[in-house]
Formats: C-alpha cells, sequence, structure tokens
C-alpha cells in the first residue's frame, strides 16, 4: 500500500493486487489530515487613550486550515500571567511596552503576536513656581493655572 500527502492535508493511498494483470487502484481518505498550519492570533489592548491605569490586552485566537486541531494555549513571552475564559486570553499591564505572545496548537504549530503599548503615564505632573518675595508674604494664597 502507498500513502501519500497531498497539499491540503488529506491523506490519498493506493494498492496492487498481485498476479497477472496487475491491477491497482488509488482513493482519497479524509480520516486523517495534516495540521502545518499555525494559528492566527491578534491583540487588542484597552484603553487606547492615555491613561494612569493599567491596560488589559485580549488575545483572540484560532487555529484553521486542513486538519485544523484548535489552540492549545497562549504564553506571555514577558513573563505575564495570560489567563483563558471560553477562548479568550487576556492579561494586564502597568508600564509600556511591547508585549510578545506565543499562540501555540493541539500539534505545537505557533505564531508569536506582539502588541506595543505607550499609552500608560502614571508620573504626577510636576509644577515648579518661584514667588517673587514682594508680592507674597505669609499668609497669602498663590493661585497657578495650568
Amino acid at each position: 500500500m502507498r500513502v501519500s500527502a497531498k497539499d491540503d492535508g488529506s491523506l490519498g493511498n493506493g494498492y496492487t493486487v498481485p498476479g497477472e494483470p496487475k491491477q491497482s487502484a488509488w482513493g482519497e481518505s479524509n480520516l486523517a489530515k495534516l495540521d502545518n498550519t499555525p494559528p492566527t492570533g491578534e491583540a487588542t489592548a484597552s484603553p487606547t487613550t492615555p491613561t494612569n491605569g493599567d491596560v488589559e490586552i485580549t488575545l483572540t485566537v484560532g487555529d484553521v486550515g486542513a486538519g485544523a486541531t484548535g489552540v492549545a494555549g497562549v504564553v506571555s513571552l514577558n513573563g505575564l500571567t495570560v489567563t483563558e475564559d471560553n477562548g479568550v486570553y487576556k492579561t494586564t499591564v502597568e508600564v509600556n511596552g511591547t508585549y510578545t505572545f506565543t499562540v501555540t496548537d493541539m500539534v505545537d504549530n505557533n505564531r508569536e503576536v506582539a502588541i506595543p503599548i505607550d499609552n500608560i503615564d502614571k508620573l504626577p505632573p510636576v509644577v515648579t513656581y518661584t514667588a517673587n518675595a514682594e508680592v507674597v508674604y505669609a499668609g497669602a494664597s498663590i493661585e497657578i493655572e495650568l
């Protein structure tokens, strides 16, 4: 029997019957498909506007193509904890940076997904004011407009 893989991931098999005249047959089987397609992945951030808080990253992942086996998991290459709830993967970041994740399917195909975060500003503003000694005296209030 001869077995070969086709481009679409399906398997074909053939055999030759011994004797004279030689007879052979060829068929296709969809019992097994090869999965050599990396999973899909997209990362989004919330909020995307300037914030003095943390930013949540959501990863939307999937596994498509011939023989798709499903997503096994998502791992942060930055050491973050990634949680999963019904196929949605999330993590929270406290500082700006580029965060990279590896999405792996059930047969170890991988895809890296990266997202830059640059909207976190947790530093308080700094105001410097030098008072004119002739104007300011003890107990006086000073109004500063920013």
